[in-house]
Order: structure tokens, then sequence, then C-alpha cells
């Protein structure tokens, strides 16, 4: 019955985080685990990895490429982006309507983990980090960066995300379609993540490694 239902739905949501920071402050090791991050939706479960090591921990990952033997493709439709794909302990896309919910619940900052071909690591910092809704085209806001890796983001900050099936930069061709990714095309990129692996996955170097993170401040 009804009443049944409400005392799940206010059980999952009290026994689920909503980010992997509240789940380091419960003493958590990074893995994988569900958390709930959609404020308006208590009952939604969502598979994440936590990062519980890099900078302090904390960390929920969003993203992440590596030279894995069997790859995700990234060449992916707009519902695809939308709702996530991959697996979390290899490469994956967690989801643009995830990813906003993230950023929708608390102030959150953005770190993106980066290892080039001959081993070299860098990282990037910014400091806030927010992606709207689809009715807004998960339209993506980054600011202040810190780091070792180049600034190669600000350049997509408050431009709608892309794929090939819904073209939304600024450019007068398909972006999405060109590159073969789903990403925050201007016109078109200056780091683009999402590229064919081993071909135009790039952050100023092309990459064998890449992890997207984001990290509530309370």
């Amino acid at each position: 019955d009804t009443s049944d239902m409400q005392r799940k739905g206010k059980k999952t949501k009290s026994t689920l985080m909503r980010n992997c920071l509240d789940l380091k402050k419960q003493g958590k090791r990074s893995g994988s685990y569900l958390i709930n991050p959609c404020d308006d939706t208590p009952t939604k479960q969502v598979m994440v990895y936590c990062d519980m090591v890099t900078d302090g921990g904390g960390w929920t990952v969003f993203q992440r490429r590596n030279n894995y033997t069997e790859q995700e493709n990234f060449y992916n439709t707009w519902y695809a982006y939308m709702i996530g794909f991959g697996n979390v302990m290899r490469d994956f896309w967690l989801g643009n309507d995830n990813i906003h919910c993230l950023t929708k619940q608390s102030k959150n900052e953005l770190r993106v983990d980066l290892e080039d071909w001959s081993g070299n690591a860098y990282y990037a910092n910014y400091n806030f980090f927010y992606v709207d809704d689809q009715a807004h085209k998960y339209k993506m806001e980054a600011q202040n960066y810190t780091g070792t890796s180049g600034d190669r983001f600000t350049y997509h900050s408050n431009n709608s995300f892309s794929t090939y099936d819904s073209d939304n930069d600024v450019y007068s061709g398909n972006c999405a379609s060109l590159y073969k990714s789903g990403w925050w095309h201007r016109t078109c990129w200056t780091s683009h993540l999402n590229g064919q692996y081993n071909k135009s996955v790039y952050w100023g170097s092309y990459l064998k490694k890449t992890e997207m993170k984001i990290r509530a401040y309370n």
C-alpha cells in the first residue's frame, strides 16, 4: 500500500548517502557504492566509484578512461550520455542527469586526473563546477583553475553538452559527430576526454588515463 511504499522510500533515503564525501565521513575506503544523488527522487539509487585517497578523498568519480583490453564506446547518443554507460570499476560515464543531481545538491569542486602515454601524471582543479539539467542541455560551468595540466576546460565553461544526435555547440558543423564524442563542445574543443581512445583523448597531450571527479564542500 501507499504507506508501505512511503516507509520504503524514507528508508532508502535515510540509508543511502548523497555522495562520496558523506561516505568518506563514515570512514569508507575507495570503491563502488550505491548513493542517492537526486534530492527530488529520493528512491533513485546510483552506483558510483568513490576515490577516498586523492587530495584527502571524498571524490565522486563521473568519468574514467584507461587502457582496457575492451574499450567502452564513448561515441554515444544523447540518451546514453543522459543516463550513463560503462562500468564504474572500468571506463564509464556516470550520466548527465546524475552529474546534474550531484552538482545541484551542494557546491562542488572538480578534479581531473590525467596520465599521458609516457607515464606523466597531471591534474586540474576547478573550485566551482556545476552541470545544469536536461532542459538547459546540461550546460556546464567550471571556474578558477589550479593544477599542473594547464587550463583547458574554462574554454568549455558555459557551453551546452553535445552528442552526434543533439548538436548544441556554436560551430557551423557538428563537433560531436566530427570528433566522435559527447562533450561540452564549443568550436570544438581544447580538452577532449570523451574522444576516441588512442586517437583523440586529449588535454594538452594525448592521454592514456583520465578521471573526472567532484567533491562537495559540505
